[in-house]
């Protein structure tokens, strides 16, 4: 945390003191320092948590219009997909020329003697072309590696974002921010239920014959295990959108559109939800889906950091933008009753599920299969085809 506070430091001796993005598990103690340091009345930092890396982007333009000073925008290097449109067309030197600075976690990142480390297969592609891709974009970047000048490299990277009005980038490494204590823990606070509870009885409602759409982080991985341990008897098929945040609702809508005979369902998380809220007014399409969020308010699996679920009324927007049934719900007794009557031509549905931002999980093993091979398998050939 110390570092975390000094690395800050130093982008605030610049002239950056505001901070706009989308938490990474490389840089959690980062994100822990920056919300205790801008809940803090003397400092001058502030600090936005964004639904996607492209709208924090927007907020660093915005800022930088009304302070004439650069903002930190920081993501996991996935993220720079959300953030490419903005930081072309608008932070572009050949365009309105805004200088900023770009703090990317690099999953699946690349030695000096260009050997990549071993990461989850979302982050393979991406690790590889996170340089290439800044050079594309036309980004200077200093990768971080923790060397003794490196308060002054950055210092001079700020500098010449200023100087040229243009996006520069800072590259962190794993281990170079060091870890932080979760902020979630095992005693539940405010609400009864924990998510990984409410998943086990979503799971007991689902009916054989439907299909799951799962989005990325542990949600995908408790179904995942469940599927394959008390519930193996189910078969349901299941597919983890283990990468692609945010996308999990529009891979569901098109499947129920193009699967009418099956109950769908999208097992979505409230991160992923507000990352791309606009994708849920497509559910229309789909009079067989059931979309589940399970709303814990934070963003779990890469260090508790708040989300806006809890405050955001997931089911008067669902029926705003087309869903035929919607509701809220935060308690084990009412999840079981809105499942229980589940029908082809009842939906589309919509349902939030307020669940504690602590959970006990324990253990939870990875998938130990290829996505190629998930893949093949939710679309239903038998096991000697793939």
């Amino acid at each position: 945390m110390t570092f975390s506070r000094q690395f800050i430091e130093t982008l605030s001796a610049s002239g950056v003191t505001s901070f706009f993005g989308v938490p990474d598990s490389l840089m959690s103690s980062f994100s822990q320092a920056l919300s205790d340091l801008s809940n803090t009345s003397q400092c001058r930092i502030k600090h936005i948590i964004t639904a996607n890396e492209g709208s924090a982007v927007g907020m660093a333009i915005g800022s930088y219009l009304a302070t004439s000073q650069p903002a930190c925008v920081y993501m996991q290097n996935s993220g720079i997909g959300n953030a490419i449109n903005p930081l072309i067309s608008l932070a572009s030197k050949d365009v309105y020329g805004i200088p900023m600075i770009l703090l990317i976690g690099w999953r699946g990142e690349m030695m000096l003697n260009n050997i990549q480390k071993s990461d989850e297969p979302q982050h393979i592609v991406q690790g590889r072309i996170t340089l290439q891709q800044l050079n594309l974009l036309e980004i200077p970047y200093l990768v971080l590696e923790g060397n003794d000048n490196e308060d002054d490299l950055i210092k001079k990277l700020v500098i010449l974002s200023r100087t040229e009005s243009k996006p520069v980038a800072l590259i962190a490494r794993k281990n170079y921010f060091p870890s932080a204590v979760n902020g979630v823990n095992s005693t539940p606070v405010g609400y009864g239920m924990y998510r990984t509870d409410a998943i086990s009885i979503a799971l007991t409602c689902v009916p054989k014959g439907s299909a799951i759409v799962a989005t990325t982080g542990h949600i995908s991985r408790i179904c995942h295990d469940m599927l394959t341990t008390e519930w193996a008897s189910k078969d349901i098929p299941l597919f983890m959108s283990i990468g692609g945040m945010g996308h999990s609702i529009s891979i569901a809508q098109a499947y129920a559109m193009q699967k009418k005979s099956k109950l769908v369902f999208c097992f979505d998380g409230d991160g992923s939800a507000l990352m791309h809220l606009g994708a849920q007014a497509n559910s229309f399409i789909a009079p067989n889906l059931f979309h589940i969020i399970f709303n814990n308010g934070c963003h779990y699996s890469v260090g508790g950091q708040e989300t806006r679920g809890h405050s955001c009324d997931f089911a008067n927007i669902a029926n705003s933008l087309g869903y035929i049934r919607s509701c809220t719900i935060d308690s084990q007794d009412k999840l079981e009753l809105a499942l229980r009557n589940l029908s082809l031509d009842g939906g589309p549905t919509l349902v939030n599920v307020i669940c504690s931002k602590e959970d006990v999980i324990t253990n939870l093993p990875r998938p130990d299969r290829t996505s190629a091979f998930y893949k093949m398998k939710f679309m239903g050939y038998s096991s000697n085809e793939y």
